[in-house]
């Protein structure tokens, strides 16, 4: 074989790596979105550039050279296929900005209808381009919206959809994201059996992949799931389980939940101190991942904090700022407790307009049909329903003084008398 023989051979052959690598990248971006690992393709790519590389080292001259050739074509013919793929998923996917972002604004208006309709279009668009990962997270903003719309079913419905798609791909990841966000939902509704079987299946399937992403978010849920329930002690295992689980994952989303939840056990058995150290680690975090759902939610939580602390007037300004905001950006059921409970404390405090102001923005947190708004409502006034005092002292369990709820108790016999 002569040097420019050589020379035309090795061109080749690095056009024939060229071609794979390229291929293989190609490949990787695009599973990076649908989950497909499309490994028969790529075992073709490098079938197709093994038989040129051999058939021109093995056959003479020409025929050889045919052969390299012809192995070049059809690397470049699969490159070029997997690229109109992915531009085309991509024009496809490429409307679903617009409509998340429109969604985002309508949150930020109060309107979680309209939010909810445009996360859905925004759904679409993903799942045609097969932006899976992304689609799973506009269909559970979708879902919080639509419970926040007074649409529970359809939320419930969804998010079992969710799963049943996540479990069709067969990814673990949108697994076990799935299955957290559908216990969002049923945690949100009321449904505690249904959440803690969802979060427990996502804590296994995230354990049996190796995700301790998975297992670290889905106990973190568990330790909000029981918190709500009142089994503080509970909370407090599975919060330590995913403090264990996240110790070696640097997310500042993640960390700022478990730090929050921290931050409100400890309020529960009256440490303030901590409680502040957490929550300011909590907000510190969130801020790191822009999430401002969370910064409302730790403002709040700040806000109560200052309260208990004695901060009374600073408190109650700060209140009103969290409310109005948390108010636009549909607040969960969890912040709802929290004002009762600030209510609560503050007829123990003696300090009727604070608690009655209290009740107030509970009462514009509320969703329609809630069973809170009696409680509410006997916060704005003891003397409207007595009997829902023992249902008051326990909301006052969530800012943790025996005192407070004895106090809250007499209070409650003087408004009634």
């Amino acid at each position: 074989m002569s040097d420019m023989q050589s020379l035309s051979l090795a061109s080749l052959l690095l056009l024939c790596a060229a071609l794979l690598a390229g291929l293989a990248a190609t490949v990787r971006a695009l599973a990076r979105h649908d989950g497909r690992p499309r490994r028969r393709l790529l075992a073709a790519g490098i079938a197709i550039g093994g038989a040129g590389a051999l058939s021109s080292l093995a056959l003479p001259g020409v025929i050889g050279g045919l052969g390299s050739l012809l192995a070049v074509a059809l690397l470049v013919g699969l490159d070029l296929f997997e690229l109109g793929q992915a531009g085309l998923l991509s024009a496809y996917a490429w409307p679903a900005t617009g409509y998340l972002t429109a969604a985002a604004q309508a949150r930020q208006a109060g309107d979680p209808a309209r939010a909810a309709s445009e996360y859905g279009r925004a759904v679409l668009a993903l799942r045609k381009g097969r932006r899976r990962s992304r689609e799973l997270d506009a269909e559970v903003r979708r879902g919080a919206c639509l419970v926040s719309a007074g649409q529970g079913e359809i939320a419930e419905a969804a998010a079992l959809e969710s799963v049943a798609r996540a479990r069709l791909a067969g990814d673990p990841d949108l697994i076990w994201r799935s299955l957290v966000g559908a216990g969002d939902v049923e945690a949100e509704l009321g449904e505690a059996a249904a959440a803690k079987r969802d979060y427990q299946e996502a804590v296994q399937v995230a354990r049996d992949s190796g995700s301790w992403l998975g297992v670290a978010f889905a106990c973190g849920q568990l330790g909000w799931l029981e918190y709500d329930a009142g089994d503080y002690e509970l909370a407090l295992g599975y919060l330590r389980w995913a403090g264990y689980a996240a110790n070696a994952i640097l997310s500042p989303g993640l960390i700022s939940g478990l730090s929050l939840l921290a931050g409100m056990l400890a309020l529960t058995e009256s440490k303030l101190v901590p409680a502040r150290a957490a929550l300011e680690d909590s907000a510190k975090t969130a801020a790191e991942a822009h999430d401002q759902d969370r910064l409302g939610l730790v403002g709040l939580a700040l806000a109560c904090l200052a309260y208990l602390e004695g901060w009374h007037d600073t408190a109650v300004g700060v209140v009103d700022q969290c409310i109005d905001a948390l108010g636009r950006t549909n607040a969960p059921k969890r912040a709802v407790r929290w004002v009762v409970a600030l209510s609560v404390v503050a007829h123990a405090k003696e300090r009727v307009a604070d608690a009655k102001e209290f009740a107030g923005h509970a009462q514009a947190l509320v969703r329609p049909n809630d069973p809170l708004a009696r409680l509410i409502a006997f916060c704005a006034d003891p003397a409207s329903a007595p009997e829902l005092a023992d249902q008051a002292l326990e909301a006052a369990r969530l800012f943790g003084g025996v005192e407070a709820a004895s106090a809250a108790r007499g209070a409650t016999a003087a408004g009634a008398g």
